[in-house]
């Protein structure tokens, strides 16, 4: 297909149903292996019972991947970029995380933190500054 040419209905149906049934892939050089039910079952009976050396359980956490910071694959993702971003919580999702906070207390420290964190934008120097006058 080149630049600025377009599928017809007739290809466009054909390729839709040529992809019914396919699982979705992410990326282009990744493949997805849908194993069967049986086979789940004989990997997991496979590895039922088994127990790692605590010097295996060492060379685990030490080839995992650091996902701190920089690295962790949710950084830097807020606002538009955000998954959720604009999608609405239930009204049961937001009791959940209103009891979950309930009863914490923020420390001196934190409470200065996020103070000078917002020097930048309050009293005057907010965009919806109105002189002191609400509108």
């Amino acid at each position: 297909m080149r630049k600025g040419q377009k599928h017809t209905e007739e290809t466009k149906q054909k390729m839709s149903i040529a992809q019914k049934g396919k699982p979705k892939k992410k990326g282009k050089l990744r493949k997805i292996r849908v194993l069967s039910e049986k086979h789940r079952q004989k990997i997991g009976l496979a590895n039922k019972g088994k127990k790692r050396t605590p010097e295996m359980v060492r060379k685990m956490i030490e080839n995992m991947p650091d996902r701190s910071g920089k690295n962790h694959p949710m950084y830097g993702k807020c606002g538009i970029n955000s998954p959720n971003y604009g999608k609405r919580l239930s009204a049961e999702h937001k009791k959940k995380i209103g009891t979950g906070n309930k009863g914490k207390v923020i420390s001196f420290e934190q409470r200065k933190k996020i103070s000078e964190n917002h020097a930048d934008v309050s009293g005057e120097l907010n965009p919806n500054w109105n002189g002191g006058f609400v509108v």
